[in-house]
């Protein structure tokens, strides 16, 4: 009677397939089901929104509610652009669980949080940036980012896909 264990193979195919059995264990784990977009109601909440629309921002209660916004006014092609990161959904994941991470806690909210960095002071701490080829979700590009930070004391961090001029001549005093 043989026993099946008892036979042996080459310590090199052992350790190979020993690599590749936890490469293959190391994938699988590390890939994680994607829901996607989850059902937040916003469907029947705004059921009577005309195309492209948005809500009132006062009725916009979570992250997926903005997304739902989002979708709603965007083209198919500009919502996947963004959305995709650097391939499959990977930015786009980590994005959604980092901002799950974060704790808003209702007796900070009313804080005040000015900012100074070497140079002015400002409003909050954090900045707005540009994001690429944001001529995607509005034709004026990156001067209607430039008009909502100036708009809200944000400082605003420019690229190159509008020259500093036009940046300097649409930017708000103050």
């Amino acid at each position: 009677m043989s026993n099946f264990f008892a036979v042996q193979t080459p310590p090199v195919i052992h350790s190979s397939l020993l690599v590749l059995t936890a490469s293959l264990a190391a994938g699988v784990s590390a890939v994680r089901p994607f829901i996607g977009f989850p059902d937040s109601g916003a469907d029947l909440f705004w059921a009577n929104l005309p195309a492209g629309q948005l809500p009132p921002l006062n009725e916009i209660w979570s992250l997926n509610a903005f997304q739902w916004s989002w979708r709603h006014v965007t083209n198919t092609t500009t919502y996947n652009y963004y959305t995709a990161g650097a391939v499959g959904e990977f930015s786009y994941r980590n994005n959604l669980e980092s901002y799950g991470s974060l704790r808003m806690r209702p007796r900070m909210s009313n804080r005040d949080c000015p900012h100074h960095d070497p140079g002015p002071q400002f409003l909050r701490p954090f900045y707005i940036t540009s994001c690429g080829r944001v001529r995607f979700t509005h034709p004026d590009g990156e001067l209607g980012i430039l008009h909502g930070a100036s708009r809200s004391g944000l400082p605003y961090l420019n690229a190159a896909s509008t020259d500093q001029e036009t940046l300097n001549a649409n930017r708000a005093t103050g």
